[in-house]
């Protein structure tokens, strides 16, 4: 005995009779099968198109990552197991920080050289489950900032929504004899951009103190007055919002630099300490 179904009815077949629940027709043709008996309801033919819809395939695991963003503690993670892939430098300092304000953490790397602080600055973001580093356009040489020795002041464009952070490079000519180079880094399109508004050299000799002010960077020609130095700096900012701002600046001792577990323990206080 088969069961089929007609317009939605179950049918039984029984050799060469049809049975209807409810019901009974006789006949072999084709027409007498497609009798109905009284009392039931014409039913609506549903298309095949309809009853078997096509569904979108499953997203993959690399597709949904690229659309559901990690939290503050898997960014961590993922920094913490690709250490090797920003941790290069022996003496330098680590600070976590989200520095445009989107959500994603950056990681900054400060690596200092020498007792007149040359410095040089990377940067990382989490992309997926590897780090990258951060391009850098504007390439400063040897003039990088010495961010781990200033605590920056933030300035937010309310225009742009880009945070300006104000930092300086300190240098030593020797005894009494120092120069400084004003300016600010900022995150703009995922790239880190840096420029130095203004310089200065203190010189110090038994009582006698010279202080000399440069536009720009360097210490050449391009002498002006302190007021003008002043105004340099006040033109850049003007119309910014000022914010107070702090990396929370860790080591990495060389037996600490191969343990997982500690360099999560120093990313998440430092990214937890400069939040607040």
């Amino acid at each position: 005995m088969k069961r089929i179904f007609h317009r939605g009815l179950p049918v039984v077949l029984l050799g060469t009779t049809l049975l209807f629940a409810g019901g009974c027709a006789k006949g072999s043709s084709e027409k007498d099968m497609a009798k109905i008996p009284d009392g039931f309801p014409e039913t609506e033919q549903v298309p095949e198109t309809e009853q078997f819809p096509e569904t979108e395939p499953d997203q993959t695991a690399e597709q949904i990552s690229e659309t559901v963003p990690l939290t503050d503690l898997e960014q961590l993670s993922v920094f913490a197991k690709n250490y090797d892939a920003w941790c290069n430098y022996p003496e330098s300092w680590y600070a976590v920080y989200d520095l445009d304000g989107d959500g994603r953490l950056e990681l900054i790397a400060n690596f200092i050289q020498g007792s007149g602080h040359f410095s040089s600055n990377y940067f990382y973001r989490v992309e997926g489950n590897e780090v990258v580093e951060l391009e850098q356009p504007m390439q400063m040489g040897e003039n990088q900032f010495d961010l781990q020795d200033y605590e920056p002041t933030a300035y937010l464009d309310e225009d742009t929504g880009i945070i300006y952070y104000a930092v300086c490079d300190w240098q030593r000519g020797g005894f009494g004899d120092y120069g400084y180079m004003d300016g600010f880094f900022w995150m703009e399109d995922g790239r880190i951009y840096q420029e130095i508004v203004r310089s200065s050299h203190d010189w110090y000799r038994e009582e006698e103190e010279v202080h000399t002010y440069y536009d720009g960077a360097g210490f050449g020609d391009n002498i002006i007055l302190q007021e003008e130095w002043e105004q340099l700096y006040a033109d850049f900012i003007e119309g910014m919002k000022k914010e107070e701002v702090q990396f929370a600046w860790f080591d990495l001792s060389l037996q600490e630099a191969a343990q997982e577990t500690v360099i999560l323990d120093k990313l998440t206080a430092s990214y937890e300490e400069g939040a607040d």
